[in-house]
């Protein structure tokens, strides 16, 4: 795929996520190899798997798996979860409805196979993305958001952590999010919520950098969403559809900045820094001073 502009081309972005029990998952997971059939491979698309507890349950305890045709089953991508094992069960003993029922384990080495071969199908997780969810009341989340760089900092119990160091940590993490986030403006403050884990989806993708008048800066691929304010109300929309006008909301209120160092510490280290004290070039400004009481 190719995305055009006024002058030459870039290389789009998409990635497409189906469920563990779609029909025609082991022809997905051959999209990206470089040999076989070419009309059946997409080495342009970014395919992912969008995997649920029970299929890992299966593919554990060695069990079968059932494959359902999506048209027949579409309720089951909007549940996740306890709700979505019953459903899936049913549709398991029903003999009026498309299925095939396969090894789980053979199918999860199978995913494992294409993804040590080409780096694909991105694995990322159902069940845990919606238990962690804050925005729930909003909906099931159906994908995973392909969007920050490394270097993008997050709030969280270990303080300002960049998501490349996020990656590496294996422990839980507990992220800052805005009350506005469920659609009142007025609504300040922030809650803090478990995340899923964290991983490196794509090297090299095209960044782009937003800049306020207010001076604020975040970098991020084109299709990663922002809460703005646009009309007086609060929506979340890709980068590639904001416009100068919007209104990017920032946190509302102090997140977690970890347990090193304390407030007055902070203070003190940035009427340094602002005053030039620290500095990379060898001329430094002198003569304002501070008296603490």
């Amino acid at each position: 795929m190719q995305c055009s502009r006024s002058v030459g081309t870039r290389k789009g972005a998409i990635a497409v996520y189906i469920e563990p029990w779609h029909i025609d998952v082991r022809e997905f997971l051959d999209l990206k190899k470089n040999s076989g059939e070419e009309r059946r491979r997409t080495h342009d698309l970014f395919p992912a798997l969008w995997i649920n507890d029970l299929f890992m349950k299966r593919a554990s305890n060695d069990d079968t798996w059932t494959l359902f045709d999506p048209y027949e089953v579409s309720d089951l991508t909007k549940l996740y979860g306890e709700e979505f094992e019953k459903r899936y069960i049913e549709y398991e003993q029903r003999d009026d409805i498309t299925k095939e029922v396969v090894s789980a384990k053979a199918l999860w080495k199978e995913i494992l196979r294409n993804y040590f071969e080409t780096g694909n199908p991105f694995l990322t997780f159902k069940d845990n993305a919606n238990r962690a969810n804050p925005n729930s009341h909003a909906g099931v989340i159906r994908s995973s958001n392909l969007c920050v760089t490394g270097d993008t900092r997050l709030a969280t119990q270990f303080g300002l952590v960049k998501a490349k160091d996020l990656e590496a940590m294996n422990k839980k993490i507990y992220a800052t999010y805005d009350y506005r986030t469920f659609g009142d403006r007025k609504k300040y403050g922030v809650g803090i919520a478990e995340c899923i884990k964290m991983y490196k989806t794509k090297e090299n993708a095209n960044i782009y950098k937003i800049k306020t008048k207010d001076g604020y800066e975040i970098k991020s691929t084109n299709w990663h969403e922002y809460y703005v304010v646009r009309d007086n109300k609060i929506i979340k929309i890709p980068l590639k559809n904001i416009k100068l006008s919007d209104k990017l909301l920032i946190q509302s209120q102090d997140g977690q900045f970890g347990t090193k160092g304390y407030y007055e510490l902070g203070l003190i280290a940035g009427f340094i820094a602002g005053d030039g004290t620290f500095a990379t070039n060898k001329a430094k400004k002198s003569g304002c001073y501070y008296r603490f009481i």
